[in-house]
């Protein structure tokens, strides 16, 4: 059961398995210490819905439920990996297949936490690392911490690692971390005469991007609304910290209050988010959607893959969206450094 449960784990950043969402199961891990809750089989044993898996080739079909995001290349990637996993040692595990639901990255978190209120029988879902710790604590997803050996977690960085527990506690493996930087379509930049930097110690400050986006914003027609953005900043999925706190951070000194946006305790935000210098580097983002009009105020789904954006501040992930839409080699992009104040 263990080789099952290690490699349907590696799949997935968290699982929620059926039990964890019903209310009777519930009030059971609330009186067990979360430190205590490592084996699978333990929530097994108070749950009659849930399925138990054994090395049977035989045994009828089991359907493992997976919430996940909406992103074409990470569900093939999903299912190319079922497919290996139904194949090893002999196709003992052949038995088991996963059913898809997948949902825009936006509407995923609330939706785990819908789900776990309302008891959906969700038993495994894609999660962000940082929520990890969220769910740790509201005791709504396994410790798996000893389903992993020590070899195994030292595959990934400690980070990843750190960032996917809790009070030291393993809850889920992390699949990737994000690398953003700037992308942009070479063909619009050698079109404007635009050369970007190729070393990140070159890299544009704001305001010299900023004219760089101003004349890669074409209105061709002349009817008002750009046909070529010069920049979409960040994946278009919501305005958060993670892309839009770059504005502040780097407008701050490394350390600084500005630079943290949140004080030590983790609950304070004022004189942080909203210091001279973090108002003074939102204002400008503010201006690239109102003022100059650089960018779209609201998100065009795949406006950089589209070619309506010149430049775009995005994940790494992108190139695979670029490599499946157009194919390995057919779209003219490069990658400079991401702009900064300070």
């Amino acid at each position: 059961m263990k080789q099952f449960r290690l490699i349907v784990s590696g799949l997935i950043m968290a699982s929620l398995l059926l039990g964890a969402c019903q209310p009777e199961v519930v009030e059971v891990i609330k009186e067990v210490p979360v430190e205590k809750i490592v084996e699978v089989e333990k929530i097994v044993e108070v749950d009659s819905n849930a399925q138990s898996l054994d090395a049977d080739p035989d045994k009828n079909p089991v359907t493992l439920k997976f919430l996940a995001l909406s992103d074409d290349d990470q569900l093939n990637a999903w299912r190319e990996q079922l497919a290996e996993f139904q194949k090893i040692d002999g196709g003992k595990w052949s038995y088991v297949d996963l059913e898809f639901e997948t949902i825009p990255f936006r509407e995923l978190f609330p939706k785990i936490e819908a789900s776990v209120a309302a008891g959906l029988p969700w038993d495994l879902y894609q999660a962000d690392g940082p929520d990890m710790k969220h769910y740790g604590f509201n005791r709504v997803i396994f410790d798996m911490n000893d389903l992993f050996t020590a070899e195994e977690k030292a595959q990934w960085f400690p980070q990843s690692v750190e960032e996917g527990s809790f009070r030291g506690r393993l809850l889920g493996p992390p699949i990737l971390q994000s690398c953003s930087l700037m992308m942009y379509n070479k063909d619009m930049t050698d079109a404007a005469g635009i050369n970007p930097p190729a070393a990140l110690a070159d890299s544009w400050t704001m305001d010299e991007a900023m004219d760089a986006w101003v004349k890669t914003t074409l209105d061709n027609d002349g009817d008002g609304v750009p046909d070529q953005w010069g920049v979409r900043w960040g994946q278009g999925t919501w305005t958060g910290d993670y892309e839009a706190g770059i504005f502040r951070r780097s407008n701050g000194v490394k350390g600084s209050d500005t630079w943290k946006g949140m004080g030590d305790d983790g609950v304070t935000f004022r004189g942080f988010v909203d210091s001279d210098e973090s108002v003074e580097a939102h204002q400008f983002y503010q201006d690239m959607h109102q003022k100059q009009k650089v960018t779209p105020v609201e998100a065009i789904p795949e406006i950089f893959e589209s070619r309506i954006s010149a430049f775009m501040i995005t994940p790494d992930n992108r190139i695979g969206a670029l490599n499946r839409i157009h194919g390995e080699g057919n779209f003219n992009w490069g990658v400079t450094g991401i702009p900064y104040f300070k």
